[in-house]
C-alpha cells in the first residue's frame, strides 16, 4: 500500500507538471515571429517536461522494483538539468540586454550576437547539454545486489565514479557559470527596478526610465524565475551533502518537479497575453449571454 501511495504521488506531480507546461506551450502555438525570449521559454518548458517525466516516471518504476534503468534516467536527467540552467542563463542575459541603455560590455555584445543567431544558439545549448549527459550515462555503474530501500534512495543503486577533472568540469559547467550569470543579471535588474522606484518617488512619473510597462513586468518575471531556481538549486545542493540518507531521493524529486510546475505558472502570470490565452483554452470565464 505504501508503494502504491508513493507511486500515485509521483504520477500526480507528473500530471501537474505536464498540465502547467503544456499550457505554456499552447500560449506560443500558432504565433508567428516569436522573439528570442519566447523561443527560450519554449525550450525551458520542454526541459521542465523532460525533467518531470524523467524524475517521476523512473522513481515510480523504481518503487515497484524495476531495475537497470539508471543510465537512461541519468542521461535524460542530465540533459534536462543543464538545459534548464542554460535557458535561464540566456533568458536573464537577454532581459538584461533589453533594459540596459548602454550595451558596450563584452558580455552584452556576445548576448546580442547570440540573439541574432538564435537557431545556432539553441542548437549549441542542446549540444552543450548533451556532452555531460553522455559522459554521465557512460560512467554509470549498476549494482544488482541492492535492497528496495537502496533503490528508492538512488534509483537502482547507481554509482557514478568520476575523476577529479570530470568532477570539476561538471561543477563549473552546471553550477559556477550559471550561478555567476544569475547573480550578475539579478543585481543589474534589481538595480534597474530600484532606480525606477526612486525616479517615481522623485518625479512622480509612472514609467520613468522604462520604455513600457511590459518591459517592467518581464523584468520582474525573470527575477522571480531566477530567485526560485536558485532556491531549488540551494535546496538540492544541501540535500547532496546527505545523499546516503534513504529519505533524500523523494525531496529532490518533489523540489525539481515543483520548479517545473511553478516556473511555468510564473511565466504565464507575468504576461497578460498569456493569461488571456490560458483562460481561453481552459474556458474558465465563458461569456454569459446578455439579458
Amino acid at each position: 500500500m505504501e508503494r502504491l501511495m508513493a507511486g500515485m504521488a509521483y504520477i500526480s506531480l507528473l500530471l501537474l507538471a505536464l498540465l502547467a507546461n503544456s499550457l505554456l506551450l499552447l500560449c506560443f502555438y500558432g504565433e508567428r515571429g516569436l522573439s528570442a525570449n519566447d523561443w527560450i521559454l519554449v525550450n525551458l518548458s520542454v526541459a521542465n517536461i523532460l525533467s518531470s517525466v524523467t524524475r517521476n516516471v523512473f522513481a515510480c518504476l523504481t518503487i515497484f522494483g524495476v531495475k537497470g534503468l539508471c543510465q537512461v534516467d541519468l542521461f535524460f536527467l542530465a540533459i534536462a538539468l543543464y538545459l534548464t540552467a542554460y535557458c535561464n542563463c540566456f533568458l536573464s542575459l537577454n532581459q538584461t540586454l533589453q533594459v540596459l541603455k548602454f550595451k558596450s560590455t563584452w558580455v552584452m555584445r556576445q548576448t546580442l550576437r547570440l540573439r541574432q543567431h538564435l537557431t545556432l544558439t539553441l542548437v549549441s545549448i542542446w549540444g552543450l547539454c548533451m556532452l555531460p549527459a553522455i559522459h554521465v550515462a557512460a560512467s554509470t555503474n549498476f549494482y544488482t545486489n541492492t535492497t528496495s530501500r537502496d533503490r528508492r534512495t538512488v534509483l537502482g543503486k547507481c554509482t557514478l565514479p568520476i575523476g577529479l577533472v570530470s568532477k570539476v568540469s561538471h561543477i563549473v559547467l552546471g553550477d559556477v557559470i550559471p550561478l555567476t550569470i544569475f547573480l550578475g543579471s539579478s543585481l543589474i535588474l534589481i538595480q534597474k527596478l530600484w532606480k525606477h522606484k526612486r525616479q517615481i518617488q522623485a518625479a512622480g512619473l509612472a514609467q520613468a526610465g522604462w520604455r513600457n510597462a511590459k518591459e517592467k513586468r518581464a523584468t520582474k518575471t525573470v527575477l522571480m524565475l531566477l530567485a526560485f531556481y536558485m532556491s531549488v538549486w540551494g535546496c538540492n545542493y544541501a540535500l547532496g551533502f546527505v545523499r546516503d540518507s534513504p529519505s533524500v531521493w523523494e525531496p529532490k524529486v518533489i523540489t525539481k518537479t515543483a520548479y517545473a510546475i511553478i516556473s511555468a505558472l510564473i511565466i504565464i502570470q507575468g504576461s497578460s497575453k498569456m493569461r488571456a490565452k490560458v483562460l481561453k483554452v481552459l474556458q474558465i470565464c465563458p461569456p454569459y449571454p446578455s439579458r
